[in-house]
């Protein structure tokens, strides 16, 4: 992934997880609590279904028009279909994320990163289009594998401290593999760009 220069203003977390898993692992409070705690504006849109998953993709919509720089951040269940919204037993494929974050990439002028707190979120790639002209993000980080709650919260810190020091994303891509083996996490967590996606998919026609 290419070197991108912006400074994002906000992590705009969407939580989709059911209420119990919220309460045991506080996944996104954990996040809020560290963003905070190194001076990194924050908001969270905790969702029940899938109708206020796509509202809170345009609420933040609206603030990007207004000027604002956002990170966006998913925490979810999910598999390399799409998300999983445990608690209604409602399922967000990737094609239907598709025109939301096409439209605020758009708004964004194309800067936009989604971070992946999801089991197999880097299958999120899929939102793209090959054939578009345009795309749904920059770039998007997710874990390969199945990822249980202590190690996303253990890669969303590592990963924000990170990109706060302003190390580039594919630096910090590599160094979070290369720890992670240490505790014997193999080769989990990867990051893609629109561009490099779209590049795979047609020179494999």
């Amino acid at each position: 992934m290419n070197k991108l220069d912006v400074e994002y203003d906000l992590v705009f977390i969407i939580d989709c997880l059911p209420r119990r898993d919220r309460n045991r692992w506080a996944v996104s409070q954990k996040l809020i609590d560290f963003l905070a705690a190194n001076g990194v504006n924050q908001q969270l849109a905790s969702c029940e279904n899938k109708k206020q998953v796509f509202e809170a993709l345009e609420y933040i919509t609206k603030q990007v028009e207004k000027g604002i720089k956002v990170c966006l951040h998913l925490v979810s269940h999910g598999n390399q279909y799409g998300l999983l919204i445990e608690s209604v037993s409602e399922r967000i494929l990737w094609h239907e994320l598709r025109p939301y974050l096409y439209n605020l990439n758009l708004k964004s002028s194309n800067t936009l990163i989604v971070n992946m707190t999801s089991c197999k979120g880097i299958n999120g790639a899929k939102i793209i289009d090959p054939d578009e002209n345009d795309y749904p993000f920059y770039g998007l980080i997710g874990c390969s594998k199945d990822l249980y709650f202590k190690v996303g919260r253990m890669i969303n810190e590592k990963f924000y401290s990170k990109l706060i020091e302003g190390k580039n994303i594919s630096v910090i891509i590599d160094e979070i593999q290369k720890e992670m083996r240490i505790k014997g996490v193999v080769d989990m967590l990867y990051g893609i760009s629109s561009q490099g996606y779209r590049n795979l998919k047609q020179n494999s026609r």
